[in-house]
């Protein structure tokens, strides 16, 4: 999908934007960052793969090291094989390096279960694979029989038996890998809103500051009472600070200073 519209701009990046994606780029994604300098969001994503490609590796080597020390990483053990498990980290490495680290605990369950579900998906399919060679070589096997001029009659039936049950298996398969599918796209479709609903209230929040700053200089009264209310808290302050710099008398009878700070020592 082409995501340049007229609003974005082109032509080369300025010093500004490229230190502004050299501070961003390990913590924000191209989408993110795109928007914020009104960019084509493919065209910062090429810039940081040309430019930044080391924070890309650096943060999937991060989440490695932090799923192989997770409670859940044992979990994945005797769930998988080693190959899968290989699978596993790819899969988290690429999926946390494009979200930047800015992941909730929930939504590192719903990738640690796409990337569950993108395994078995494949495993289904290996599967599928094996049923449908298993079947041509009994196809074959069961043409030479057929083929015979004293027919094994038990034989030829045993072979279409097997046949009927890999083919069912296989159907069985298809079935498990398109409830999969749908699941998965579920999850992706479920945390992709929980992400942008965040981003809006995020970007939300930044607006609703603004605004404030924007109502401050403008409106003198609010700055002459903010200004009062801000001297009142100080003169209070500096009062309090006074008071509990002062001498107590304790319990046991003694009088000493509270030590607050070195500046408010008292000379004796």
């Amino acid at each position: 999908m082409d995501t340049t519209t007229s609003e974005n701009k082109r032509g080369p990046w300025s010093a500004e934007e490229k230190q502004y994606i050299a501070e961003k780029a390990a913590n924000m994604t191209a989408v993110e960052i795109a928007a914020h300098l009104k960019r084509n969001p493919e065209a910062v994503a090429n810039y940081i793969k040309k430019n930044h490609a080391s924070s890309f590796t650096e943060t999937a080597r991060s989440a490695e090291y932090d799923i192989k020390n997770s409670p859940v990483w044992k979990d994945l053990e005797t769930q998988f094989t080693k190959d899968e498990l290989n699978m596993f980290l790819f899969h988290w490495g690429r999926i946390i390096s494009q979200f930047r680290d800015d992941v909730y605990p929930t939504e590192e369950m719903q990738v640690i279960d796409t990337i569950k579900l993108e395994i078995l998906m494949n495993r289904a399919l290996g599967q599928q694979q094996k049923c449908m060679d298993d079947i041509r070589g009994i196809e074959a096997q069961l043409l030479w029989e057929r083929a015979q001029e004293s027919r094994n009659v038990a034989e030829i039936a045993n072979l279409e038996r097997q046949i009927g049950i890999l083919r069912a298996a296989q159907e069985s398969l298809n079935t498990d890998f398109q409830n999969m599918l749908k699941k998965k796209n579920e999850i992706l479709k479920e945390m992709k809103a929980t992400r942008d609903a965040r981003i809006k209230h995020l970007e939300s929040n930044k607006n609703n500051v603004y605004a404030l700053l924007k109502q401050i200089v403008e409106n003198k009264e609010m700055r002459i009472r903010m200004g009062v209310d801000m001297e009142k808290m100080r003169l209070a302050a500096n009062a309090e600070y006074e008071r509990l710099s002062e001498y107590y008398v304790y319990d046991n009878g003694e009088a000493d200073q509270p030590f607050l700070t070195p500046e408010n020592v008292l000379d004796e």
